[in-house]
């Protein structure tokens, strides 16, 4: 009775209401998250010109937000909301059922990020901060780099893990190419944090490489060691 009374196209909102999420189409949840539309176009009609300008959920959520606001309707507010709320679908699909897990060994790292850059098409730089017990405090994505390369600075890293009280730090980034076996740049990445470890009290435990469903321990390589080993 009261959906009748309700615009066509306000309707979604409505149902989801009344009937939950999941009652909901793709293209109805969608016409949510874009609101009122604009300029004469509605919701729906917005949700429905994105959702023909890409093949999946997955390229729509890999999208830039260049790609997103050349859709007639799909502004910049808009496209920040849809970005926004596929990245929290897909943190709350990966986010692991222990919420602060030991991370005590290269596996740990694997099996906390393996899933998540499986499919990526870029190389992703991730910092684990770990407490003085090696659990989990957070993880940030520092960098998000080309196809073959993955830029990251010291002060990039270490200012997460300084803000975050961090009693030491894992990076770990992925090659989407396959082969998990470490590069001379990502052995100079690591020796350069490792050195900017020392000099803040923050030591680099590890820099583990993941690819092909494979991962590689930097320190396992002998390209990390504590002060106790080098003496």
């Amino acid at each position: 009775m009261v959906l009748n009374c309700v615009p066509e196209w306000d309707r979604p909102r409505e149902r989801l209401l009344a009937l939950g999420p999941r009652a909901l189409s793709v293209s109805e949840l969608l016409s949510i998250i874009v609101g009122s539309g604009s300029s004469g176009i509605s919701s729906m009609h917005v949700s429905q010109s994105i959702l023909s300008a890409f093949q999946s959920l997955r390229e729509l959520s890999d999208a830039p937000a260049s790609s997103l606001t050349r859709i007639k309707g799909c502004g910049t507010a808009v496209t920040a909301r849809i970005l926004a709320a596929l990245e929290l679908g897909r943190r709350a699909w990966m986010l692991p059922t222990q919420q602060h897990p030991a991370i005590t060994c290269p596996e740990a790292v694997a099996r906390l990020l393996l899933d998540e850059v499986k499919l990526a098409r870029k190389e992703i730089f991730f910092g684990l901060f770990l407490n003085s017990r090696n659990r989990l405090i957070d993880r940030e994505i520092v960098s998000v780099g080309s196809l073959n390369a993955s830029i990251v600075h010291p002060r990039e890293i270490y200012r997460g893990a300084i803000l975050r009280s961090a009693a030491a730090l894992v990076v770990c980034h992925n090659h989407p190419a396959g082969d998990p076996k470490p590069s001379q740049e990502d052995i100079a990445v690591t020796k350069r944090l490792s050195q900017a470890g020392e000099v803040l009290g923050i030591p680099l435990v590890d820099h583990v490489i993941l690819g092909g469903g494979r991962y590689v321990s930097l320190k396992n390589l002998g390209y990390l060691q504590s002060k106790n080993e080098k003496s």
